[in-house]
């Protein structure tokens, strides 16, 4: 999500500001509350020139403004929904664009401090980082592979083969 809204945009923040999740964090010691960021999220902010921040263990309060956001979106969603008359949608394309429909009317109102805000800014760099993860597993002989703790059956064709795998958080 940062990537697709720095590229939007055009510019990046000076930092990115996360709460403790193991996406993001880990423990330096198993019995100490203090957290260290992952190499992994590291390499992602060095790599679009970002400070990476966190809120301090145990105090959620310290993103309160963002989490109260997230709860307006949650109700503006539903709300949106509603006026829709369908929570189906044909296709992935047409709930994507009615999410940025909706993001875009929420944000209207925010546009002349944006623009001020942007004039702050970096130019975001020219290379996406890949929004996947790939993965190496060898084919066993009962046909399955081992990925992300969970085990999957492929085509028996591919016994003792090493498979490539690319897991997207879409899917």
């Amino acid at each position: 999500g940062f990537q697709d809204a720095i590229f939007k945009l055009g510019k990046v923040p000076e930092g990115l500001q996360t709460d403790n999740s193991s996406a993001a964090t880990h423990r330096i010691k198993k019995d100490k509350v203090m957290r260290e960021f992952n190499q992994k999220y590291i390499e992602f902010t060095d790599h679009h020139g970002v400070l990476p921040q966190t809120s301090n263990v145990g105090c959620p309060n310290e993103n309160g403004c963002v989490e109260s956001l997230n709860g307006h979106l949650k109700n503006r969603l539903e709300q949106a929904l509603i006026l829709r008359g369908s929570r189906e949608f044909d296709k992935q394309e047409a709930y994507q664009s009615f999410l940025e429909d909706v993001l875009n009317k929420a944000n209207k109102p925010r546009e002349d401090k944006l623009q001020e805000e942007l004039f702050f800014m970096k130019d975001v760099a020219p290379i996406r980082l890949p929004e996947y993860r790939e993965e190496f597993s060898k084919v066993n002989k009962g046909s399955l592979v081992r990925l992300h703790k969970t085990t999957y059956s492929v085509p028996s064709k591919h016994i003792g083969s090493d498979l490539r795998f690319r897991s997207h958080e879409q899917f």
